[in-house]
This record gives structure tokens, sequence and C-alpha cells, in this order.
């Protein structure tokens, strides 16, 4: 229903600019800040469609803006050529029926251009500021437009800027970045936008002519014009300069049959990049592509074009043509560069570039895993295209797509390169001591079934070992390192025991007897030998917080040699053996072997500066039978470097 009450609307409109009638303005279209900024919203609405329902929307929201700002929307095929060429050349043409459908596929292809470009471009024909003291610039303009922007109502002559003014802070809104000003809202002019300003220029070009011989004609409707000209109390044109705008609305058609009918391409491959390294991709390619895509709906449209001097290039490639590259210096620029790049399409309509990373991967190769890699950097790269319109050499074009979401990267022009690199391993140093103590309190009795014997044994059992592990910037990449290590351990045991009863000897009768003892020993020793130690990550879900890196550093068995000394004493009545009491002491070598271990530190995986910390940790200790104390602590003293 809206797609019909549209078309209609268009169709009235066409009907009454061929009965040389003014269509009435759209009762939607408000001439104030706030209607003009949801027309503006609009317009970008279906220039963001894809169905042709609303592209041929688009073409009759254009053919209606020209109403509303009142210029007069012409057929082309209605008109002789001679008639169409007199009322295009004066200084407030009227807008051609094929102008309008340029205007909607720039608008839909995302064609913008710089101002900067389009004012120095008007500087090189004669153009300058009313202020003598001001050089044409956008900040010129900006600051003698600014107060446009704060009027909440628009007079018919005032309409034209700040609707170009609205189209600008709807697009600013739609990039998702700030707006560069509260002016213009961005630094590019879209189609609309570009034809609406320079149809203020060309008023003021006619007026500077006007005392010349080509001027004189049109100098009485030149003053008229002017008069509703709201620019050109900011800038002026000098007479007898370069004569781009000559032609009028001839200049307007031309303009917009090359740039709004061409379109620009950059691709890039890989667009994901390394440091430099052995085997790393660390170019991209990247190709610009300038194409021309419009093609008149009508042969009679073709005629007209050439009878204006204007040829039309075939379909496809655009040779030739400028291209301007550029890219973020402060992201890609830190990491590299352009290293070779075309300043022309070649005759494919191509131009092609490199761009290199430069800066070498720092990060030593047992760093190179996969879950070390970070981002360095992203960016963009852009081109820009000049010399699409010959007289106007110095415009800049670009191709964007404008979407309510923000560019995110989706343009013509510009491709997003991401450059990779890896952490530089965190290197740990310091001192991690393992602390283990058993402790056994026994007692135990036994009596025989028919008394023949008693016994009553007790023992004390002390065990220490202690180990020191000194890191010196082992790297923490989940490897497999060796470190040096310290170890001392002790172990002193005693026990007595006490026995009676009857004892039957062999070649003697039974006879009673009781029987003491005493034995113990104490050994100590230590190690000096380097320990193996693996470094991973904790196994199993473990919730933790960003940028830190549960670690588990797991010792293999430690060997400690011990010498000490030991002793046996027994004591009583034998009556099986013969002599009395007697004493025993020796010495003897020891191994002890302790079972592996390990410590879990929660450490920072990749520090931006060096981290000290400290900690210690009770390690988890199975059920003990009654007497046993069993205690295994971990302290560190450690710091954490890049």
């Amino acid at each position: 229903m809206l797609e019909r009450r549209t078309r209609l609307i268009a169709y009235t409109a066409f009907l009454l600019a061929l009965a040389g009638c003014p269509a009435p303005a759209p009762k939607e279209i408000a001439p104030t800040r706030e209607g003009l900024d949801a027309y503006a919203r609009r317009l970008y609405d279906l220039a963001e469609a894809s169905d042709q329902g609303q592209a041929d929307a688009l073409d009759a929201e254009l053919r209606r803006t020209f109403h509303f700002l009142g210029v007069p929307v012409v057929d082309s095929r209605q008109l002789p050529a001679d008639e169409l060429t007199q009322r295009l050349e004066s200084p407030h043409p009227p807008a051609v029926d094929f102008e309008l459908q340029l205007l909607a596929q720039g608008l839909r292809s995302g064609v913008v251009v710089s101002l900067e470009s389009l004012l120095l471009e008007l500087g090189d024909q004669g153009f300058k500021t009313r202020d003598p003291s001001a050089s044409l610039t956008p900040e010129h303009l900006i600051e003698k437009l600014s107060p446009l922007v704060e009027k909440g109502d628009y007079t018919q002559a005032e309409r034209p800027l700040a609707l170009i003014l609205a189209l600008g802070r709807e697009r600013a809104r739609r990039s998702g970045v700030p707006p560069t000003n509260a002016v213009f809202g961005d630094d590019v002019l879209d189609p609309l936008q570009l034809t609406l300003f320079m149809r203020q220029v060309l008023p003021i070009y006619a007026a500077a002519r006007a005392g010349t011989t080509q001027g004189k004609l049109q100098s009485q409707r030149s003053a008229a014009v002017l008069q509703e000209i709201v620019l050109e109390k900011v800038i002026e044109s000098v007479p007898g300069l370069a004569d781009a705008f000559a032609k009028g609305g001839v200049n307007l058609v031309k303009m917009a049959v090359m740039l709004y009918g061409s379109k620009l391409y950059l691709s890039a491959t890989p667009t994901k990049l390394w440091h430099q390294r052995p085997g790393a991709d660390s170019v991209s390619t990247l190709t610009a592509t300038v194409e021309y895509t419009w093609y008149p709906y009508d042969l009679g449209i073709m005629n007209y074009l050439q009878s204006l001097g204007i040829t039309l290039p075939d379909k496809g490639p655009l040779p030739g043509k400028t291209i301007n590259w550029a890219y973020d210096k402060d992201t890609l620029g830190q990491h590299g560069e352009l290293t070779s790049f075309a300043p022309r399409t070649d005759a494919k309509g191509q131009a092609s570039a490199q761009f290199t990373v430069t800066t070498f991967e720092d990060t030593p190769e047992e760093g190179w895993i996969a879950d070390n890699i970070k981002t360095a950097a992203t960016g963009f790269v852009r081109i820009q295209s000049h010399g699409l319109v010959q007289e106007l050499e110095k415009l800049e074009a670009e191709f964007r797509f404008i979407t309510d979401g923000g560019l995110k990267g989706k343009t013509h022009n510009e491709v997003q390169l991401e450059i990779l690199e890896y952490h530089r391993l965190p290197l740990l140093s310091g001192t991690i001591t393992i602390t283990e103590e058993q402790d056994l309190d026994s007692y135990t009795r036994y009596d025989a079934p028919d008394d023949s014997l008693h016994t009553e044994t007790s023992s004390m059992v002390k065990k220490r070992f202690t180990q020191h592990l000194t890191l010196e910037d082992v790297a923490i990449n989940n490897s497999h390192v060796t470190v040096s290590s310290s170890a001392e351990f002790s172990s002193l045991v005693e026990g007595n025991g006490h026995s009676w009863g009857v004892e039957n000897c062999l070649d003697e009768p039974p006879g009673p007897f009781t029987r003491y003892t005493e034995q113990g020993y104490s050994i100590s020793g230590s190690s000096t030998e380097p320990v193996e130690v693996d470094i991973a990550p904790i196994d199993g879900d473990v919730e933790k917080p960003d940028a830190v890196e549960f670690l588990s550093m797991g010792f293999e068995t430690s060997h400690v040699w011990a010498s000490g000394m030991g002793k046996a004493r027994e004591y009583g009545n034998r009556p099986c053996k013969s002599g009395g009491p007697f004493d025993t002491s020796f010495e003897f070598p020891v191994m002890e072997d302790w079972s592996n271990y390990s410590v879990a530190l929660i450490i920072p995986r990749y520090p931006v500066s060096p981290v000290t910390f400290q900690g210690s940790t009770a390690l988890a200790l199975p059920t003990l039978p009654p007497g046993l104390r069993w205690t295994r602590t971990a302290t560190w003293d450690l710091s954490l470097r890049p």
C-alpha cells in the first residue's frame, strides 16, 4: 500500500512538472530541524534497502525532495533537446529525470566526496571567502553555517543548506562514531548533499560572470537568484578564472553521470598478518578496482548526453583513474607500512598495493604456541579516487555503505587488516619451598594364646624433608623445564620392646625369660641435583579472573642421599642364649625416594609490567591412620616480568 501511494505521489509530481506547475511540497517534510532530521532518516532507510520496490521509492522520494526545495524536475523525453539544454544552462537549472536516477544509484552505492577536496576544487575554480582574512576551508564553512544549525524553522532559501546539514548529522549518527563536527556531522558529502551544494554555487558563479560578455544575458536572473542563496553570504566567485561551471546544470549532469555511475572497490589477501618470522604471512596484497556501471534506460538519453558533449564510458573497468592510498598510521602504522602502490588504474581498471608488516616477532620460538597469540593491531587501509569528473580533478570520491548499525568495516573503499603476534613469554624467577613432615607414634602388645609369649613395643618416627627450588627466568609456556634445587632430609627413628614368657629351647627344657630391647637411628642428608618441572594449566573447570593464569608446577621424584648413625641394645635373661647384655652401633648410607608432588600457583599470564607475589598453601591430605601426623606445605616468593 505504501509503495502504491509513493508511486502515485511521484506520478502526480511528474504530471504537474509536464504541465509547468510546481508540485506541492510533501506534507510530511516539515521545514524544521526535527522535520528535516526525520526526512534524512527516511531517505537513508530507502538508500539502504536492497529490494527493487524500495529502490523505486527512493527515486520517487528524490523527486519529492527537489519539489520541496523548489527545484522543478523535467522529463528529458518530453522536451526538445535545445530547450532542455537552454534550461539546464541557467544558473538555477531544473533537475532531469535521469539525473535523479543517477543520484539514487549513487546513494545506494555509498558514493561520498570529501568536503575538503570540494573546497580545494572550488578554490582552483576562482571561489574565495567573503572574509578576506579567511581561507576556503571546512573549518571556515562550519563556523559560518553554525547559526543555521541552531534554528528551529527554515525559510525556503535556507532549506537546501539545512537539508545538507541534516543528512550529514544522520549519516554521522548511523556510522556509530562521534560526529567530527556539529554542523556537517562528518567530513564528506553524499550525492544529494553534493548536488544541493553545487546548486548553491552555480548562481554565485553566474553572478560573478554577469559583467562579462558571456554573463550579460544572465545577469538580471542571476541577481534575482542570489537574493535567495544563503551560501552567497559566505563565498564569492572571481570572474575570469576557470569555467568549470560555465554551462550551469549541464555540469551537474556530467558530474552525476561520471561520479555516481562509477563504483570503487578494495580487496585484500590475506587480511590477517603476522609480525615477521619464518613462514608467516607478513604481506597483504590490496587491489583497488574502478568500474563504470550506469547505462541510460533510453537510447534518446544517450543521444542527448552526446549532444551535450558527454560521452559515456563503456560499462566495465575505468583505466587511468587516480587512486590515493591511506592507512591508519596510529594502529597499522606502528607495525608496518605500504611498501608499494600504483597511483593509477591499469587497463583492467585496477591498481595494486602491498601492506608489509615490518616489525619482527620478538618472542622466542618456544613461545609460538596456539594459545599464546594476541592481536597487535587492527586498522583500515582506505582508497579514494580522483579524476572521475574531468573538470573537477581534485574531487576525492569514496564509496561507503551507510548502515544504522555503523560502518564496521563494511565499505567499498576500505578493508580491515589485523596484525597478530605472540605474547612475550612471561619469565618467572624466585624460590619455591616445599616442606613435608611425618610424625608417627605407635604402641602394640601381643599375647600368645598359651601365655608362652607376651610383647609390648612402642616406636616414634620423625621425618623432615625440605626442598628449595630456584627459578631463574623460567618461561611460562606450558613446558618441561629444569630448575636448580637443593634439599635437606632428616629422619629420627626410636623404639623399644619388652618380651616375657616361657621360651622353648630346643635342647633345653623351657624356662621363663625377660628381655628388653632398644633400637634407633638418626640420618640426615642433602642434595643439590637439578629437578625437572612440568608447567601446565590446571585441568578442570576453574573459575578465574581475566588475564590470570592458573598453573600447576609438577616436580619429579627427588632422590636424596643421606648418611647417619644407628644403635641397637638388648639385655635381659634368655635361658636359651648364652652371654649377657650387648650393644651394637652402625653407620649406613640411605637413599630416600620421595614421591612426585606439585604446587598450584595463580599468577598473571601476560604481565604488562613486572609483578611480585608471595603466598603459601597447605596441600590436601588423605585420611590418616591414628597416630600419624603428615603435613606438606609450599611457600613461594616469585617475580614475573615480560
